[in-house]
């Protein structure tokens, strides 16, 4: 029996490497890589849209807070150039002569 399946094994021509396998293995990486950039562009638009989301104060709340007396004129004026700077960091679109600008400050008229 056993030298009956040797002479068989050693008569059957070799076999050619299966096509098979090849589209297999094709797929397979195309699949990972359909998969890899879908993972990317959804991370890289979630990150996009969580650095655009803007927690902190607006100008006019600050307006607000100035008018009730909440906030001093130099604590007004540096937390308003530090929402402005950051509206522009977040806008590309926004230039520096886009900003609103500020009435003139009277402390510095008087010198």
């Amino acid at each position: 029996m056993i030298t009956t399946a040797f002479i068989l094994a050693r008569d059957t021509p070799p076999q050619k490497f299966p096509f098979e396998v090849i589209w297999l293995w094709l797929v397979l990486g195309a699949v990972i890589v359909v998969c890899g950039l879908g993972l990317w562009w959804y991370q890289r638009r979630m990150r996009r849209d969580s650095e655009s989301t803007y927690n902190g104060f607006t100008l006019d709340q600050l307006r607000q807070l100035n008018a009730r007396g909440e906030l001093t004129n130099e604590e007004y004026q540096q937390m308003r150039r530090a929402v402005i700077a950051s509206m522009q960091s977040s806008d590309p679109m926004m230039r520096p002569d886009d900003a609103p600008q500020s009435a003139p400050n009277n402390a510095d008229s008087d010198r």
